[in-house]
């Protein structure tokens, strides 16, 4: 009986992790299309490095 509801629980968690994992690659493909088709313009260029920036000051700082 244990090893029936172990096994329940497992492929509950599976399934869920898989939807999820579909989810997140379905998200990055989308994004990485629209870095793809980006036309260069100067104000994505500055909001893309003012991005990088505090993720890279945010990263350090919680890593010291």
């Amino acid at each position: 009986m244990r090893d029936e509801m172990f096994s329940r629980d497992w492929v509950d968690n599976h399934e869920a992790f898989s939807a999820d994992l579909d989810r997140g690659l379905d998200a990055l493909g989308a994004r990485l299309g629209r870095l793809l088709a980006w036309d260069g313009t100067v104000a994505h260029l500055a909001a893309l490095t003012l991005s990088a920036a505090i993720t890279a000051l945010t990263f350090n700082g919680t890593a010291a």
